[in-house]
């Protein structure tokens, strides 16, 4: 059983991740952009999205920055650079 979230409730919180998975994709911050990705997969698959175009959209959105935030993240984990820490 899921929770459900609808309306500009949604909106917010699928712009919000996306932003912030963004920000991570171009900011070198493993410490911060890993578990941001977390949550955005728990997000993604603990509640339902609403069957609208912008709430697709927005999901196709936040699953392509989460998979390149954790692509960025994950690589300069293992290099041990990390920019703005």
């Amino acid at each position: 059983m899921s929770l459900v979230i609808t309306g500009t409730n949604l909106t917010l919180v699928l712009i919000l991740l996306v932003g912030l998975n963004g920000f991570f994709c171009y900011k070198k911050m493993p410490l911060l952009g890993i578990p941001i990705a977390g949550l955005s997969v728990v997000f993604l698959i603990g509640f339902n999205i609403e069957v609208n175009g912008l709430s697709i959209l927005l999901s196709i959105m936040l699953i392509i920055f989460i998979f390149a935030s954790l692509v960025v993240n994950i690589d300069s984990y293992r290099r041990k650079k990390w920019y703005g820490i």
